[in-house]
């Protein structure tokens, strides 16, 4: 799955300013250049594994926090990661599994005729 730079990018920089640190600080403390930390932030350059920690570690934060956002995940790689995932479930697994979906599916259905009476009167 590639990841979105731009989006991880945004991350860290929404990150920075929330702990209202530099670019400065922020390449000092991950022994960098601010212009190297600027072109991760506009999401023109890759990160190394070990920069991305050292990120993250620097930011006070998690990895899933930075990366939340950062996935282009289409439908299908959806589908096989989710086929790969059920096949490693028990009987009782996938039936609960299922009976989730039929409850998402009833839900989705409720919020979409709400939208629809909620739209037929503006």
């Amino acid at each position: 799955m590639p990841v979105n730079r731009s989006a991880l990018g945004r991350r860290i920089q929404i990150q920075r300013k929330r702990i209202d640190m530099s670019q400065n600080e922020l390449a000092d403390l991950i022994d960098k250049s601010t212009i190297f930390v600027s072109y991760i932030e506009n999401g023109n350059k890759n990160l190394s594994l070990d920069t991305f920690m050292d990120i993250v570690t620097a930011l006070q934060t998690t990895p899933n926090e930075l990366l939340r956002d950062s996935y282009d995940t289409s439908l299908e790689e959806i589908a096989m990661i989710m086929a790969d995932e059920l096949g490693g479930c028990s009987d009782d697994e996938r039936q609960l599994i299922l009976e989730m979906t039929h409850m998402i599916q009833t839900l989705r259905m409720i919020l979409s005729k709400e939208g629809n009476r909620r739209n037929r009167y503006r």
